[in-house]
């Protein structure tokens, strides 16, 4: 008995992903996470041109729309000082510490 091979075009449907920075309305084309950038807070996808602000630490860094950033600059200095409050606190547990070490070191 002979085998009969027949060929067969097959087409195939690729489900491809589009998005648009939601605030200019370019599509964002790119793969590469420099491009595709969403905003910390709001979450919006976000071209590179409208990123208004990156902290730009590690692998994942935060990422800033301008309405987002904008609300979030007294917040952040408001943040900055209770960081330095913190830091502080943190100085004097230190030392309190080293001193009750030595002091228990000397008999005290």
């Amino acid at each position: 008995m002979a085998v009969k091979i027949t060929e067969v075009e097959v087409a195939t449907i690729q489900k491809i992903e589009i998005r648009n920075c939601d605030d200019c309305g370019v599509e964002i084309t790119e793969k590469h996470y420099i491009n595709r950038q969403k905003c910390t807070i709001c979450g919006k996808d976000l071209c590179k041109d409208c990123v208004a602000h990156c902290d730009g630490w590690g692998d994942y860094p935060n990422h800033w729309c301008s309405d987002c950033w904008e609300i979030g600059i007294p917040i952040k200095a408001e943040q900055y000082e209770l960081q330095e409050k913190i830091d502080d606190l943190d100085d004097k547990w230190d030392k309190l510490g080293k001193q009750k070490w030595k002091d228990k070191q000397n008999g005290l």
